[in-house]
């Protein structure tokens, strides 16, 4: 019997259709029509592509035309009684706009950012029965972009399961690099890793109750080659001939975590990671100690005639093309990088810089996520975070792009609440911004500052 966290893709066997513009809600009776047409759909997909162009849509040329809507995704889940003592959860790499998910016709979660990996426990399934999993989501006010954003359920969804009692948390593992030695030539060199790991059934502090073991091995990835061991919930271990990470040698590892009760297996999960050490100062970047210019372009999400789709071929495809012609570097523009482009750039060696957002608490179009950010800027920079933070590729942060906020005192103030909490986060990282000093200019002089009313500002 295997015994983990298991992770599997619920991709297939969706059902999707448009709301009708008249209807005011997509809860409906089971089996009652409603909407347009119902069709067979495998994910990711991009609902937008699907809908027509008009040439006075509100979306207007930054999202191709396209006429807005809202959308609903259902499927059926069959949850075994096995399940009645596992926690069960739904994740979503990414669902564009305002997404709401519902089990059984009971709201369940969602995500108000439409870039943002997210997770639901399903906590109303019936056991030993079918189970109706349904996602709303409204992209109907346009425009909420300066670009194509695509909509629906356009990254991966998988579904999470193990015991209750003991499992490994997702994102529980997390690498760090303590130090890898001054890097003189490509030879291998020693290195000192932390290996962090969230778990339920370990023992609270005070507690008499007996916790499980945790034990973590380090392997060359793609191989079988044990490197190294030890036991623990923060661990540190020396790498002897390290290989390090960097775009000229992207060399990976992997951390298979285990847990123990006694000689019963509870969990196991792994995690890959590269071994590199980033610094920064007024005299510029180093990678391993070696000083990096970063030949790099802005990337936006979307696929070009796959829409926002997003698929880990099409993802490898364009970062490898990327650096066949020589950029060593992407700045993601301007939301989360997903993970298959993530996952891709530390298998070919491209830096990234993971931009949060575009907007803050002032509006660049008349229905953007500025109304949404305060509320969630918090969880968003944890999720991108903990996405983030096993990646080598991902050595910058970058918390806005094109900003008028810190003109005003109280953006400065924003600005440094959102540095303290994506440095609480994670704090082995550099973070920045895109900042544009003539708009920054403008938005003191009260000029052109964006708005709902007033969305024209220029785009990155």
């Amino acid at each position: 019997m295997e015994i983990q966290m298991k992770r599997i893709s619920l991709c297939e066997s969706w059902v999707f259709w448009e709301k009708e513009k008249s209807e005011d809600s997509l809860v409906q009776e089971s089996g009652e029509e409603c909407g347009k047409r119902r069709e067979q759909v495998t994910l990711p997909h991009d609902a937008m592509q699907g809908q027509g162009r008009a040439a006075d849509a509100p979306s207007g040329s930054g999202e191709a035309f396209f006429l807005g809507g809202s959308y609903v995704y259902e499927r059926r889940l069959w949850a075994p009684k096995a399940w009645e003592n596992e926690e069960v959860l739904l994740e979503f790499e990414g669902v564009y706009p305002n997404a709401a998910v519902y089990v059984n016709g009971e709201r369940a979660g969602g995500c108000r950012y439409g870039y943002s990996l997210f997770r639901v426990p399903l906590e109303h399934l019936r056991w030993g029965a079918d189970n109706e999993i349904r996602v709303e989501v409204d992209g109907s006010r346009l425009p909420n972009s300066r670009w194509y954003p695509g909509a629906g359920i356009y990254r991966p969804v998988w579904l999470l399961t193990g015991s209750r009692k003991a499992h490994i948390e997702p994102d529980g593992i997390r690498v760090t690099t303590l130090s890898c030695g001054a890097v003189e030539s490509r030879s291998e060199t020693q290195a000192e890793i932390l290996i962090e790991v969230s778990h339920t059934g370990c023992q609270s502090r005070g507690s008499a109750q007996p916790s499980v073991r945790v034990l973590a091995e380090i392997y060359e990835w793609g191989q079988e080659r044990k490197v190294t061991e030890a036991e623990g919930e923060q661990i540190h271990l020396v790498i002897p001939e390290a290989r390090l990470w960097d775009e000229n040698s992207p060399a990976l590892y992997e951390c298979r975590v285990s847990l123990w009760d006694g000689e019963k297996l509870l969990d196991t999960q792994s995690e890959r990671f590269g071994i590199r050490r980033i610094g920064w100062s007024p005299q510029g970047l180093t990678v391993n100690g070696r000083t990096v210019k970063l030949r790099g372009g802005c990337l936006h999400h979307d696929n070009g005639i796959l829409g926002a789709r997003s698929f880990a071929e099409s993802e490898y495809r364009r970062i490898r093309r990327l650096k066949e012609w020589g950029f060593n570097a992407i700045r993601s523009a301007h939301n989360p990088a997903c993970r298959a482009l993530l996952e891709a750039c530390d298998e070919l060696g491209v830096y990234v810089m993971d931009e949060a957002w575009d907007v803050w608490d002032k509006s660049k179009t008349a229905e953007d996520y500025a109304g949404e950010f305060p509320a969630h800027y918090e969880e968003d920079l944890a999720s991108m975070a903990a996405k983030d933070y096993n990646h080598p590729s991902v050595i910058l942060y970058s918390i806005g792009n094109e900003m008028t906020e810190p003109a005003q005192p109280e953006g400065v103030v924003l600005a440094e609440q959102i540095i303290r909490k994506l440095k609480a986060c994670d704090g082995t990282r550099p973070v920045t911004a895109g900042v544009n000093l003539t708009l920054l200019l403008m938005a003191k002089m009260g000029v052109g500052i964006p708005s709902a009313e007033q969305p024209e500002s220029p785009a990155a």
